[in-house]
């Protein structure tokens, strides 16, 4: 069953200077660019990382820049939601 393989055992696609790993979030990911009921897509990537010390969690990256964390996905999701509700209430005022 490949839908739950443990993606720390898989090869990162990148490790960084400090020696965190880094792999891609693709469901997040999804979950991120795919429009809300509102039309609100966050154009926004979505990593696992691990940290040379066995820290993981799960980032979004928006432009270069890391704009969430969570270590828990359920949390991750709500944040999601509240940007892309921020994202419309700001639409709706312009």
């Amino acid at each position: 069953m490949s839908f739950f393989k443990n993606i720390f055992k898989t090869e990162p696609f990148f490790i960084n200077e400090e020696g965190t790993k880094w792999w891609h979030d693709e469901a997040t990911t999804a979950y991120c660019v795919n429009e809300d009921r509102n039309g609100i897509s966050l154009k926004a990537n979505a990593c696992f990382i691990e940290t040379i010390d066995g820290y993981r969690s799960r980032l979004i990256i928006m432009n270069g820049k890391i704009i969430e964390e969570d270590q828990s996905l359920e949390s991750l999701a709500t944040k999601i939601e509240i940007r892309k509700f921020l994202m419309f209430e700001q639409d709706k005022e312009n």
